[in-house]
């Protein structure tokens, strides 16, 4: 029964092959599209009863209980033959034309020096050439000896009347004993004056020499102090304060001595030399 039924199967499959064969012939007379442009036919075969169809696959698709299947009219290609053998060699074609210049091939080996050949005919003489540049800066000479010392200007002024330069208790200030007015510059000045005192006990007095440019302290012209100490129960009620600068003014300058303490200064000096340098020996 089983190999009965498989023979049933066979045939019927035979008849639907060449049923649909038969449909494919007469599709291709009625269609252009069967098979379509590449050459291939396109199907649908239906799962359940094997029944085979053709379809145009541009406006047609199978139904889902179809599977589609394709076939190709041109064959599968062929394995490649063996080589053939070589043919005989042709004539000799006639020569072509002349080909470009090649590229210029590296240089050779320099040959042997050459015997040295007779002087030349002197040439005019070349334009001067520019000026180089300055050399470094040698070093320094030995010292020279000292010249003779050049004119000085001198700034004086004496104060013979007395000045107290006492103070009341708490309010520390300093008073002006003398005072010179100086141009711009630089200068050595010494100024002294005497100062005497009714204290019984020890009196200090301190001085300074201060420089005032409209009203104002000019700076570095009041770094020094002197002080003098007189004392009565010791016999001295009498000294002299002498102090020494130098320093630099850049405009005219109010050049004072001031001093604060419990006494009275009298005769005092301020004189100011200007000079071309001051050095630090």
């Amino acid at each position: 029964m089983k190999t009965l039924k498989t023979l049933k199967t066979r045939k019927k499959f035979a008849i639907v092959v060449a049923a649909a064969a038969a449909a494919l012939a007469v599709a291709s007379i009625g269609f252009a599209a069967i098979p379509d442009g590449s050459g291939v036919i396109h199907g649908c075969y239906m799962r359940s009863g094997g029944t085979l169809r053709v379809i145009d696959a541009t406006n047609t698709t199978c139904k889902a209980s179809e599977t589609s299947l394709d076939w190709n009219q041109q064959g599968q290609p062929g394995a490649p033959g063996p080589q053939g053998p070589a043919g005989p060699a042709g004539p000799t074609g006639p020569a072509g034309p002349k080909g470009d210049t090649g590229a210029t091939g590296p240089a050779g080996p320099a040959g042997p020096k050459g015997d040295t050949g007779d002087p030349g005919v002197t040439g005019a003489t070349g334009p001067t050439g520019a000026t180089g540049a300055t050399g470094a800066t040698g070093s320094a000479g030995p010292k020279g000896d000292a010249g003779a010392a050049g004119l000085s200007d001198a700034y004086y002024y004496n104060q013979d009347s007395q000045v107290d330069v006492s103070y009341l208790p708490g309010q520390f200030q300093y008073t002006t004993v003398n005072s010179i007015t100086i141009p711009a510059g630089k200068y050595v000045l010494t100024s002294t004056a005497d100062f005497w005192t009714s204290e019984s006990g020890p009196a200090y007095i301190a001085c300074h020499l201060m420089g005032f440019h409209l009203g104002q302290p000019v700076a570095g012209t009041f770094s020094q102090q002197g002080t003098l100490v007189l004392n009565n129960s010791v016999g001295i009620e009498a000294g002299q304060l002498t102090m020494h600068e130098a320093f630099s003014v850049a405009s005219t300058t109010l050049l004072a001595m001031k001093c604060a303490g419990p006494a009275t200064a009298q005769n005092a000096w301020i004189s100011a030399i200007k000079v071309a340098n001051l050095t630090v020996a």
